[in-house]
């Protein structure tokens, strides 16, 4: 009886350990990957700004081929699309966009959780660095800061697979 006495308290003891921790862990988060592009920014733009052609770059349906996506419009502040899969639903609209800046949106993830994000260009030679990075909170109590903590993980190695799709189609 002792040991399950003392193993009670380890295991409630842990539980409250992560508990704590966790509501003091911050909870906002930023993912950003970036790569060289032998192109110049406009012609980039034509696969970044245009939410029809974001298909033949990234790779979110790739990774969930059941998604279902409606390009509400396609090009310039405003463009907006909506997704439905299996694990949400969420929509991305565009609220700035240029041939030399790229775009920056807003994301809304399952009608609650929100995310900034942004495609940018910069100069760097004869070529165009693709900086793409998104940041948000996730506020759930407790849970939240451990799934901040892991976007990086989660949407990082999307971001780059992307970029190196986007890469290859522009070259």
């Amino acid at each position: 009886m002792t040991i399950i006495k003392y193993l009670s308290y380890l295991v409630s003891g842990a539980v409250l350990f992560f508990v704590a921790f966790g509501l003091y862990l911050p909870d906002d988060y930023k993912v950003e990957r970036q790569i060289k592009i032998n192109a110049p920014a406009d012609e980039i733009h034509i696969y970044v700004g245009n939410l029809d052609r974001w298909h033949k770059w990234t790779i979110w349906q790739d990774l969930e081929p059941d998604m279902q996506i409606n390009v509400l419009k396609s090009e310039g502040v405003g463009a907006e699309q909506r997704w439905s899969s299996k694990s949400g639903t969420g929509s991305l609209t565009f609220t700035r966009t240029d041939d030399f800046y790229g775009v920056d949106y807003d994301l809304v993830f399952d009608s609650s959780t929100t995310a900034k994000a942004g495609i940018h260009y910069s100069l760097a030679d004869q070529a165009t660095i693709v900086s793409w990075q998104m940041s948000g909170q996730v506020t759930t109590p407790v849970i939240g800061p451990y799934v901040a903590m892991m976007m990086d993980g989660m949407l990082g190695p999307t971001f780059e697979k992307s970029l190196i799709n986007l890469k290859e189609l522009v070259e």
